[in-house]
């Protein structure tokens, strides 16, 4: 029940603990994470846009009642799969669901983004990276998209899983150079 809540105040927590290790620099971290991680990282560019200087995401959610929808119209209004889900957000009103969702929380976003999503993810669809950036190109937001057209949610074919951690490399040379 805390997607977009206390999830983030740890990550946010996380990096403030290495910062004051001296083993991170807290004006020079990207937020990266695939799935559910990828959201996390879409969450932390969008709900709080200081804390990061770039943001990947990689087959993540983007959307949570988007993602509602999906889960029933795949699986069934009263399917297990839903409810689980339903669980895991906490039964969380309309409201919260948008509150909590990156693609509406544009605003203040100021950092890049990369998507990288699988055309034929089961797990999470890839319609959330495609909408994802739909809204960052109306909102004229930095992104950049990826779409693998023969790949899952895991990235087993080694030529895309190569193709997706060359993507990565390029991103983070362009826009958290090792000089600065």
């Amino acid at each position: 029940g805390e997607w977009g809540g206390k999830m983030q105040t740890d990550l946010l927590d996380g990096v403030a603990f290495l910062a004051a290790r001296g083993d991170a620099d807290p004006a020079r971290v990207c937020i990266a994470g695939a799935s559910f991680g990828g959201y996390a990282a879409l969450a932390g560019a969008t709900l709080h846009p200081d804390a990061y200087r770039c943001a990947i995401s990689v087959a993540g959610i983007a959307d949570l009642p988007q993602l509602l929808l999906e889960e029933g119209r795949l699986y069934g209004r009263d399917s297990d799969s839903l409810n689980a889900l339903r669980d895991e957000l906490g039964a969380a009103s309309r409201e919260k669901l948008v509150k909590s969702s990156p693609r509406m929380n544009l605003g203040s976003l100021h950092v890049p983004i990369l998507l990288i999503h699988g055309a034929k993810d089961t797990v999470v669809h890839v319609a959330q990276s495609e909408r994802m950036a739909e809204s960052l190109k109306a909102a004229g937001k930095p992104h950049e998209l990826m779409i693998l057209q023969d790949e899952n949610h895991y990235f087993t074919k080694a030529a895309n899983r190569t193709r997706m951690l060359e993507a990565v490399e390029a991103f983070l040379a362009k826009n958290l150079p090792a000089a600065n």
